[in-house]
């Protein structure tokens, strides 16, 4: 027995280090992918904006296309800056949790994708749905993070899961009233109802991203 365990010891301790080297590279991997993919997004962006910016008088011209790019692109970033802010205090974990949440984090990238295409098209005024389904992801991601992390993360993560979830149902709010105005159930007083739409939710946005981003050094 003592001849075995001077034989295997030190292998298993080579095991063991390769596992956890293994680990720490399949975590970053995981953040390094995500930061790829929302610079591939972003950079898609620039050429969906030639035809809104340049010349610069489309930008007065265009009645839809200058406000809703705009939109898009402070959400992608927004969402770019708080992935870089999410991983910072609650990194992936290579378990199946974190798995789970990096799925979840290229689907909202793809979300993303998906607001920035049709903010330069026809289906424009889908914007207030498919960030009601934005928001809904956010909801899941803020859940996959409670299960992924050791419970003295938890009370931080589920304080900023509610604002997360108030945002979501405000976003739904907007959602009611687009689709409300569009069947002509209510009157815009003949402003332009994506516009108003827009507007509401960069306020909610805006809220949600201020509160979850406390601009404070002391530990939530």
């Amino acid at each position: 027995n003592m001849v075995e365990s001077r034989f295997y010891g030190p292998y298993k301790g080579v095991k063991r280090l390769r596992s956890v080297r293994g680990s720490s590279e399949r975590r970053e991997f995981y953040t390094k992918a995500i930061h790829v993919l929302f610079a591939i997004v972003l950079g898609h962006s620039f050429f969906l904006a030639l035809d809104t910016i340049i010349p610069i008088q489309n930008i007065f011209d265009s009645t839809n296309q200058p406000i809703t790019l705009i939109f898009c692109y402070v959400v992608i970033v927004s969402g770019w800056v708080g992935y870089a802010r999410s991983v910072s205090y609650a990194p992936h974990k290579d378990t199946r949790w974190g798995v789970i949440r990096f799925v979840l984090d290229i689907v909202i990238i793809y979300e993303y994708f998906y607001l920035l295409q049709i903010s330069q098209t026809e289906y424009v005024t889908d914007i207030p749905y498919v960030m009601a389904v934005i928001f809904g992801t956010y909801v899941l991601s803020d859940r996959v993070k409670y299960y992924e992390h050791a419970p003295q993360w938890r009370t931080r993560i589920k304080r900023r899961s509610r604002i997360t979830g108030h945002a979501f149902i405000l976003s739904m709010l907007v959602v009611l009233w687009h689709y409300s105005d569009y069947l002509g159930l209510i009157s815009s007083y003949d402003i332009n109802a994506l516009d108003l739409s827009i507007i509401g939710l960069s306020v909610i946005l805006s809220l949600f991203r201020i509160y979850k981003w406390p601009l404070t050094s002391k530990k939530q």
